[in-house]
């Protein structure tokens, strides 16, 4: 026997009315909050952290998922007032900090960022050292399809230095914005192009 509709018992919807709130869900689902174990790891972000790790080693680059990673887009960061020590003086040496990166899978949390990039304040390296640690321990932490990573340190005995580490090796800034580079293939494979003519790759990191 068939039991009349009631709150227990709703009518059957129209199989058009079901495809349509189905398709509605599903519309809205990349505008929730994104819920997965990466996101709930986050130590530092919302929370009032003010102490800062004494050392590069100390410090822990955080990431959370990149929900754009079908496109190729550019992320570009700048820490003008970066610090650390000369390894031979141990007199400070400052730097203005400039990053571009195009993401994979996940972005870097910039609260993570701020509190390693000035966790070498008490480090003492050469700039060239500094400059390439920062690159190869941030693509450590999120595997970017491209970055590039610039420090501009300020003038000693009236030379001012300034050092470009990239990922992949060799390609310079100015490559990266003119020049076709695929993310997934050589040339005339089809796939995806990053700062080529008219893909709007980042500009000079002057």
């Amino acid at each position: 026997m068939t039991r009349p509709p009631s709150a227990d018992n709703p009518p059957d919807q129209p199989s058009s009315d079901r495809d349509r709130d189905h398709s509605v869900r599903d519309h809205s689902v990349r505008d929730r909050p994104v819920r997965d174990h990466s996101v709930r790891d986050l130590t530092l972000l919302g929370r009032s952290v003010n102490r800062l790790p004494g050392n590069p080693d100390d410090a822990r680059l955080e990431v959370f998922p990149n929900r754009n990673a079908h496109r190729n887009y550019w992320i570009e960061l700048a820490y003008p007032e970066f610090s650390s020590l000369c390894p031979v003086t141990g007199q400070p040496d400052s730097a203005a900090l400039e990053i571009q990166y195009v993401p994979g899978d996940v972005c870097v949390e910039t609260k993570s960022l701020k509190f390693y990039l000035a966790s070498f304040r008490n480090h003492a390296a050469f700039n060239e050292d500094i400059v390439n640690r920062i690159l190869d321990d941030l693509c450590a932490a999120c595997s970017p399809r491209r970055m590039a990573v610039k420090g501009k340190f300020s003038p000693r005995g009236g030379v001012q230095l300034t050092a470009t580490a990239s990922f992949p090796d060799a390609i310079r800034t100015d490559a990266i914005r003119t020049d076709a580079i695929r993310t997934d293939g050589g040339p005339g494979d089809g796939g995806p192009t990053v700062g080529g003519p008219g893909v709007g790759g980042p500009g000079d990191m002057e």
